[in-house]
């Protein structure tokens, strides 16, 4: 019996670069592969009268050998009489054989005889047929037989009959790769089959890959699976195949479990004919060609459900023999290939474990929306609990509200249904219900209380102790696993609060966050996106702040306040790289307050500091120090003070900082080092020589900011450079409503909304022109399509919107389709989006030192933004509404920015309307409110400005409970202040 190998180390569906060592799956290497000579050697040294018997499984390409064999008889100028017997009842196949055997021994040249499809018959028919081959062999007249391995009674009385089975039309050569052969990954996707090797024609073979399996491979095994579960076999032969099909791999004993007593006879007979299965030696062992594969599973959903009805005692003993084993993930799929029977025993018998594979949604099914079990059934009511709390973002009041009896023992079933609701009380900051105590803990049970052990410790700031505990509870182990999912993001999180260099191999993490990222896991979705932050943050990554901004929200309705205040403090970092200050001080003040409401003094502490850099850059007066730091934030919160007091100034008394480097607060440090300015810069020249030559070390987020260059993550727009809007034959308008225009002429929505043309067009003009990979576009645009399915909409889709495009210019092309993965990009050279030219014209108005450049730059933000971002019919993963809250803050910005740039060049009225509008999107953005209160004041508009004050005053009171800054009771004041390094320009009248 071969070895075990995960299917994702022989099959590769991402993109892959071209290498020296990848080679084509061409027909001439499978060829290569295939070619052994068996028809030749059989029917070139044989006698005419010998008779060949394919006695095999349907689907193993039986029809290939016999077109050689028959057209090898042809060139020899025999008469050829074959016949395909598949239609055909057994009475009329027998008749049929009997009447074309008496035809071709009464042919005067010489003949050849091939039945293919020969049916099983009774022992009449099998007489008839017998004798109708016999007077074939007595004229000496050759013959070929196909018949399954059910139909084998035919071949009793012919002992002179040369028998092939299904495993003599193996590929030898495929059979025969040992590991690191370049044809192993064949034989591991094939077993040898012909019609599956000859299935992965054009795929590619890359550095021990099989490289996007083609749709030619995925027909044949579905053909090989349907034709293995014909109703011609027994019914104890086809509950013996479907079981083992279910189960996928596994032993006698599961067999047992699932069927009750199983006849070795039976057991071998399956094991012969079979190429599918492959059993050890003692037939105690057995494997289905990619049977561990979930994703093969759910691919071979209708072949395997259609047999539910008929065997669903089967059905049951396989799920019952799958969790015996623990393999709840494969159950849970096979529980969802029934949805008549009732798995609520199993369900509840065995929730923690089908928790722990991630498998809410057989939970939810069973235990129903609401609680309808009795709160004193304790396991009950937690495995309930738990359900809503993993795979829902607000699960409800009644879920935290509850706590199993102080009197009950807590133990076995329960406390692993508890310490799961604990992994979702842990992010809202709730205390735990499961005790740590001296005893027996199952190693589900340890993997959870490490995590949430972990959580607790990062929310204080301890992120050393976090990662000595995580790295003494690696996790490490195989199939879906949350509990050993979340450990490998907690590490992560570790790594990255102390900025340690990066794991090498991470494709346990990407498992990880795939997994989290699921929407049966939804609960727990916050910790994934807090990586991709604090990654931003870090200057790991792309700039995530519009990710930010989303987990603010996010976070907020699903109650999960320890992700809620990470995210504000995030998004507080991230305004200050974008020069948003007042709206950088509100959200600080939101987050303290969330914080101090939760008990979360570390978060607290961290947006305090963060606010306190926002009021100095905005020229607000700082708080000085009052205590000694004690900890390492506190060193970092007088490094952060001295580098916001001017030069020659003391905000506290001088405090001798230690050689070692704050480990445990390097990140708010190199967060606030990249990309804010003059700030980062002097914060350099604060930071110690030894906490320098630590940060050195880190990666090169912070490396290139100490160097002076802007890390890659805050690059300047790439599309800046692209032409004009209107210089494009295709142009596309999201901004307000959606437009497609090709030469000119609009194209009518009607057309647009066919097979999703619409929502893929706006996906994919929203990504700045990178290709989006197809399954990206089925999980945007068409979720609840399979992938094979989802794939053949995209396909349809760019059909549709090709069609339309060429009905006006039959020369223009939108798309740019990969040869090798198949993603889909739009043509920059051809099409422009409006959203691109707004976005440079918003950014350039905000970052313009300039004030003519910043103020006619807002203008043309302006005119372009004519609504919020359009809204398609479907929007699946959220990409788009993200897009749509980033586009709005990045209009207010530049708003803000013109506002203030037309103040200063007189032009009161403008100054007015533009900062209007940013109060439009955003009535509690403090810079907005400085911008018109001081727009209408040099209009001479004093009552309003007063109004405008008091209503802003009101609405923050109410929101945050602290009164506006001081900047802005200046500005209502009147008070006037110069922005540094403007460059004046002469004023202008309104």
């Amino acid at each position: 019996m071969p070895d075990r190998q995960n299917d994702a180390s022989l099959v590769d569906e991402r993109p892959a670069e071209v290498s020296q060592d990848e080679r084509l799956i061409d027909a001439d290497y499978l060829d290569e592969l295939l070619e052994d000579g068996r028809a030749r050697s059989v029917f070139g040294s044989c006698a005419r009268s010998r008779i060949l018997a394919l006695c095999v499984e349907p689907g193993m390409g039986v029809e290939e050998m016999v077109v050689s064999i028959v057209a090898l008889h042809a060139q020899q100028g025999h008469k050829v009489y074959r016949h395909d017997l598949l239609a055909l009842s057994p009475s009329d196949a027998s008749s049929l054989m009997v009447r074309v055997c008496r035809e071709a021994t009464r042919s005067k040249s010489p003949a050849f005889v091939a039945f293919e499809n020969v049916p099983p018959s009774d022992e009449g028919g099998v007489r008839r047929q017998a004798r109708a081959v016999r007077r074939l062999i007595e004229s000496g007249i050759s013959c070929v037989l196909t018949l399954a391995p059910e139909a084998r009674q035919l071949l009793e009385p012919l002992p002179e009959c040369l028998v092939l089975g299904s495993r003599d039309l193996l590929a030898r050569r495929v059979m025969g790769a040992e590991r690191g052969e370049a044809a192993y990954p064949i034989r591991r996707l094939t077993h040898g089959i012909p019609t599956l090797v000859r299935g992965l024609l054009s795929a590619r073979l890359a550095e021990g890959r099989v490289v996007d399996l083609p749709a030619s491979y995925t027909d044949a095994f579905r053909a090989l699976v349907d034709g293995c579960l014909r109703l011609t076999l027994s019914d104890e032969e086809l509950r013996l195949r479907y079981a083992l099909l279910l189960l996928g791999q596994g032993t006698l004993h599961d067999l047992e479990v699932a069927l009750g007593s199983v006849p070795s006879e039976l057991v071998g007979m399956v094991a012969d004919n079979v190429a599918l299965l492959e059993f050890s030696s003692d037939l105690t062992r057995f494997s289905a060609l990619r049977g561990h594969s979930l994703r093969v599973l759910a691919s071979l959903r209708p072949e395997l459900s259609s047999m539910a009805g008929l065997f669903p005692d089967v059905l049951v003993g396989v799920v019952r023999a799958l969790t015996e084993r623990g393999d709840y993930a494969r159950a849970a799929a096979i529980c969802d290939f029934s949805r008549s029977l009732d798995w609520r025993e199993v369900a509840l018998g065995h929730g923690a474990g089908f928790l722990e594979a991630g498998c809410t949604n057989l939970m939810r099914d069973v235990l129903g929306p609401g609680p309808s079990i009795a709160p004193d059934g304790s396991r009950d009511f937690a495995l309930w609990a738990a359900t809503r709390a993993l795979s829902l973002s607000n699960p409800g009041r009644e879920v935290f509200s509850w706590a199993p009896d102080e009197q009950e023992a807590i133990g076995g079933d329960l406390r692993e249904a508890l310490l799961f609701l604990d992994a979702r009380r842990a992010l809202r900051a709730l205390p735990p219900l499961v005790a740590f105590a001296e005893g027996a803990w199952s190693e589900l049970e340890t993997r959870l209380l490490a995590h949430r052990e972990a959580t607790q410790l990062m929310a204080q700031g301890r992120f050393a102790s976090a990662m000595r505990l995580l790295v003494a509870n690696p996790g490490t182990g195989d199939g879906p696993s949350v509990s050993r999912a979340l450990l490998r993001i907690d590490l992560e999180l570790a790594r990255l609060f102390l900025c340690d260099p990066p794991v090498q191999g991470t494709a346990d993490l990407e498992r990880a966050r795939g997994m989290l990222s699921s929407e049966q896991l939804r609960g727990l979705s916050g910790t994934v996106a807090s990586v991709s932050v604090l990654r931003g943050l870090l200057g790991e990554g792309e700039s995530a702040g519009a990710l930010a901004d989303d987990l603010v929200s996010r976070a907020e309705r699903s109650g999960d306040v320890v992700v809620q205040v990470f995210a504000l403090v995030a998004g507080c970092i991230f305004d200050l790289r974008r020069g948003a200050l007042a709206r950088a001080g509100v959200r600080s003040v939101l987050a303290r307050a969330v914080a101090g409401r939760a008990g979360l003094e570390y978060l607290a502490r961290v947006a305090v500091m963060v606010g306190d850099v926002a009021r100095g850059l905005s020229g607000d007066e700082v708080t000085p120090l009052s205590v000694q730091p004690h900890d390492d934030l506190g060193r970092v919160c007088v490094v952060l003070h001295e580098t916001l007091v001017p030069e020659g100034e003391l905000a506290h008394e001088e405090v001798d900082l230690p050689d070692d480097p704050p480990r445990e607060a390097l990140w708010l440090l190199v967060a606030l080092s990249i990309g804010v300015g003059d700030f980062s810069r002097r914060l350099l020249n604060a930071i110690p020589p030894s906490w320098r030559q630590a940060l050195m070390r880190l990666g090169t987020g912070w490396a290139a900011a100490s160097s002076g260059a802007a890390p890659a993550a805050w690059a300047g727009d790439a599309w800046a450079g692209r032409p004009p809007l209107d210089a494009a034959p295709i142009q596309i308008r999201l901004l307000g409503d959606f437009v497609l225009n090709v030469r000119g002429v609009r194209v009518p929505d009607a057309r647009l909304e066919q097979r999703g043309a619409k929502s893929m067009l706006e996906f994919l003009a929203l990504r700045h022109g990178a290709a989006a990979r197809r399954h990206q576009l089925v999980e945007q645009v068409w979720p609840d399509c399979e992938y094979g399915a989802g794939f053949g909409r995209v396909y349809q889709a760019t059909s549709v919107v090709r069609s339309i495009v060429s009905e006006i210019d039959d020369g223009l092309d939108p798309f740019i389709v990969s040869r090798t993965t198949r993603a889909v990009s739009l043509d920059p050279a051809l099409v422009s989006v409006d959203v691109d030219e707004f976005r440079t014209c918003a950014r350039e108005a905000s970052d313009a030192r300039d004030d003519m450049r910043a103020l006619e730059m807002a203008r043309r933000a302006e005119e372009l933004y004519t609504g919020d971002l359009y809204l398609p019919a479907v929007d699946a993963t959220g990409f788009v509404s993200a897009r749509r809250d980033e586009l709005r803050e990045l209009y207010a910005d530049a708003m803000v920015a013109g506002s203030d740039a037309a103040l200063r060049l007189g032009r009161r009225r403008t100054a007015v309307r533009l900062a209007q509008n940013a109060l439009a999107i955003n009535e509690l953005r403090e810079d907005a409110v400085i911008a018109l209160v001081r727009g209408l004041r040099a209009s001479g508009r004093n009552v309003e400005a007063e109004q405008q004050y008091r209503r802003y005053a009101r609405r923050l009171m109410l929101t945050v409970k602290e009164p506006p800054s001081r900047l802005l009771r200046r500005a209502a004041l009147g008070e006037r202040e110069e922005r540094p390094g403007v460059i004046r320009q002469e004023v202008v009248p309104a």
